[in-house]
């Protein structure tokens, strides 16, 4: 859900699933894409593998961090429809840490995207 909203620039989703500062920056990014014409279109091909890394409670919060191992395509066309970043017709590897958290005893059951890690390979 976090990446199409984020490629769709979707930001009422993602205000519901971000924390605030990982929305300020998702926001933004959406924000420069659309000022400079720009679309994004991702396709998740495959999730080949999620590991639990961590989990924790900090400050009356659960929080939990999961590897991800998957496969997309991605690119983001400018306003003529040229891709002026990623390609797509190529599938690339990723790996990335996301953390969550969620309020102990809160009746919202959402776990909120509050940290990233990535590592994008083509």
């Amino acid at each position: 859900m976090i990446v199409k909203a984020f490629a769709d620039g979707d930001k009422a989703t993602l205000g519901n699933l971000l924390s605030p500062e990982v929305y300020a920056g998702f926001a933004t990014a959406i924000d420069q894409r659309k000022a400079a014409g720009e679309q994004t279109s991702t396709k998740l091909v495959s999730i080949d593998e999620t590991d639990f890394a961590e989990g924790a409670v900090k400050n009356g919060n659960a929080q939990i961090s999961l590897r991800f191992s998957a496969k997309m395509i991605t690119a983001t066309r400018d306003a003529s429809g040229e891709v002026v970043q990623g390609d797509p017709d190529l599938v690339i590897s990723t790996d990335d840490l996301w953390t969550f958290s969620r309020q102990i005893g809160s009746p919202d059951p959402t776990w909120r995207l509050i940290a990233t890690e990535s590592d994008h390979k083509a």
